[in-house]
């Protein structure tokens, strides 16, 4: 399985960047919840893909060291091409259950990455194990509710083919925090939504992110050719408004930390 997602995103590397609004926005609402973060000496963040939080979280933080991990090396690759200038960087191949460091981190960061990890308490458990005594985890992951209309499309067209709906519910996440051993300083939602001019640009906009092979839109059965028309039919008929077809996205943004530490919350208001 993680050969396979890391052969998949390897494969979005080259277009990646041009394709992520989404994640852009994401890495951005993540960072309001480290604006007001005492400053880190040392940061991990985990799938840091082309770069896009990294570059953020680098001039947020300049004086800080940042181990930047993802399990494809063509990602990494395209983010140390983008970064080239930046020496404080590190970049590491690898899947974050299996990074051994000797010393620990201040902050770990990660955005659109986690919900593709199952199951989300052995993760975490790893996160705050890799944090210090007063550390803090700043992480953004899409939630139940993300590609509903595409779920309820494919349910219409091919009901002996129900999607496979595995992004965590928020709950699930908070959850998995705390059994974990972290505490869960602040949560933000936001839901998101993402216009393309049909239903067959959204397909391909997918496909060429690395995303219809992986688990969002993927179930036990794939479809075939002729479901895959009547899916785009349906969408196209459903889903339009005066800009063209939608697809939609729940974000969660959470801060945690160490539950043992007495480090002070992120000094920020708390708001669903």
């Amino acid at each position: 399985m993680k050969s396979t997602i890391a052969m998949r995103f390897s494969a979005a590397a080259p277009v990646y960047d041009s394709l992520a609004d989404v994640q852009r926005k994401a890495a951005g609402r993540l960072m309001a919840l480290v604006d007001n973060c005492p400053a880190p000496k040392r940061i991990l963040e985990v799938g840091c893909g082309t770069g896009v939080l990294t570059a953020l979280l680098s001039r947020r933080f300049p004086s800080a060291n940042i181990d930047a991990v993802d399990i494809s090396p063509a990602m990494i690759a395209r983010a140390r091409h983008n970064l080239q200038e930046n020496g404080r960087i590190n970049w590491i191949v690898s899947d974050v259950r299996g990074l051994l460091r000797a010393e620990p981190y201040d902050l770990i960061a990660s955005s659109c990455v986690l919900h593709w990890v199952t199951p989300l308490e052995p993760v975490f458990e790893r996160l705050n194990a890799l944090l210090n005594h007063e550390g803090h985890a700043a992480l953004a992951l899409m939630t139940s509710g993300t590609f509903a209309e595409l779920h309820a499309s494919r349910k219409r067209i091919a009901p002996h083919k129900p999607p496979r709906v595995i992004m965590p519910a928020e709950d699930k996440v908070s959850e998995a925090l705390f059994n974990a051993g972290m505490a869960v300083m602040i949560e933000k939602r936001e839901s998101l939504r993402q216009n393309f001019s049909s239903a067959g640009e959204l397909v391909r906009h997918l496909h060429r992110q690395g995303l219809t092979g992986g688990n969002v839109p993927s179930n036990r059965h794939a479809l075939n050719r002729t479901e895959l028309f009547r899916l785009i039919e349906d969408y196209d008929s459903n889903y339009r408004d005066y800009t063209g077809v939608f697809a939609s996205y729940r974000l969660y943004c959470v801060g945690a930390r160490k539950s043992a530490s007495p480090a002070a919350p992120f000094n920020l208001h708390q708001r669903a």
